[in-house]
């Protein structure tokens, strides 16, 4: 009822291979007292701790140059970043610049508009009074202003 085959019963399987002989396990032979010689274990496929040590390193070298791409990049936005804050500074200097002259208009108009409030007063006086006079005097002067005017011309 043994479910291995006849050669591997009643021994270890590294026994059985050795005892089988080179042909059938290849890279083991036989020693003294059933001990197996590993003499030639470099010609074998390497360990998996020598994979996994090899990926290790790939992905760490792999990650360092990914730093250094980032690094890069980072350097190349601070640069940009550097420029844009002195964009920023010159825009502000303008813009208190033109602020300034914003507030000098502003002031000028002023002025103008409480210069034109006072004319425009002074005008509906003129204008409301019921004296008839003033409108025969500014006819009067504007008929001698025209005629004078014309003698001007007339003697040229």
């Amino acid at each position: 009822e043994n479910p291995l085959p006849p050669a591997f019963s009643g021994r270890s399987w590294l026994e059985a291979a050795a005892h089988r002989g080179r042909a059938q396990a290849p890279g083991l032979r036989g020693g003294v007292g059933g001990m197996v010689d590993f003499s030639n274990r470099k010609a074998r496929k390497p360990y998996a701790d020598d994979e996994g040590e090899s990926f290790y390193r790939s992905e760490s070298e792999s990650q360092q140059l990914l730093m250094q791409e980032q690094d890069q990049t980072l350097h190349s936005l601070q640069g940009g970043i550097n420029r844009m804050g002195q964009m920023a500074l010159t825009i502000n200097e303008e813009l208190d610049t033109q602020n300034r002259m914003i507030e000098e208009l502003d002031e000028h108009i002023d002025k103008t508009e409480s210069s034109i409030s006072s004319l425009h007063k002074k005008l509906k006086v003129l204008a409301s009074g019921s004296d008839s006079g003033k409108y025969c005097t500014i006819c009067f002067l504007s008929v001698v202003l025209i005629v004078l005017f014309w003698l001007i011309i007339n003697d040229e």
